[in-house]
């Protein structure tokens, strides 16, 4: 459970800039450069995210779904020795539970029969890095509260990728029209 927005939780899942001081361990393993990070529209409201890990692994890859679905390929926090697993699969869903309350669902799905210790492992490994998420989160969710945070566009002027962009249009749409279904073709002034 986060005691944050929803929206807040989605936002920070969406973007990277607190990855090297809030998620310093798995930094280490990645390379967050324009010439090493990629993010593709793949469909009128999906995206896929490409992160080159460190050189002679394979690349992550994670799919952004609206309206609160996210799967990441295995990745650096799977590896065992110099490869990365690439058999297994992270899923998050972002449930609103209330104004100011978050459920994270999270699985992961494997191919093959692994060992309780490696279960226990890769567990220990996911929700590390969503425990130090879910901190950013519940702080933001205070500065928005006691109004040190304008409303409206979170990190607007500081988080300009396209992908975020689309979510907030989205999330305003759906709040503000929710006669109109999820996936209607979003319009331009929207």
């Amino acid at each position: 459970m986060v005691a944050a927005n929803w929206k807040l939780v989605w936002d920070n899942n969406c973007e990277c800039y607190h990855c090297p001081t809030v998620h310093a361990r798995w930094y280490r393993q990645a390379r967050l450069d324009p010439k090493h990070y990629f993010d593709r529209r793949i469909g009128p409201y999906h995206y896929e995210t490409e992160l080159q890990l460190m050189e002679n692994q394979p690349s992550q890859f994670a799919y952004y779904v609206w309206p609160a679905f996210y799967f990441q390929s295995s990745d650096a926090n799977y590896t065992s020795g110099k490869h990365s697993d690439r058999s297994s699969i992270l899923v998050l869903r972002f449930v609103p539970l209330g104004v100011r309350s978050t459920r994270v669902d999270v699985d992961v799905l494997h191919v093959d029969d692994i060992d309780s210790q490696e279960v226990e492992r890769r567990l220990d490994q996911t929700f590390s890095v969503i425990e130090e998420d879910k901190a950013v989160c519940e702080n933001v969710q205070r500065a928005h509260d006691c109004r040190a945070a304008e409303p409206g566009t979170l990190l607007k002027g500081i988080d300009t990728e396209d992908h975020t962009l689309l979510w907030q249009r989205l999330v305003h749409r759906a709040i503000g029209t929710p006669e109109v279904p999820l996936y209607a073709p979003l319009k331009l002034n929207q």
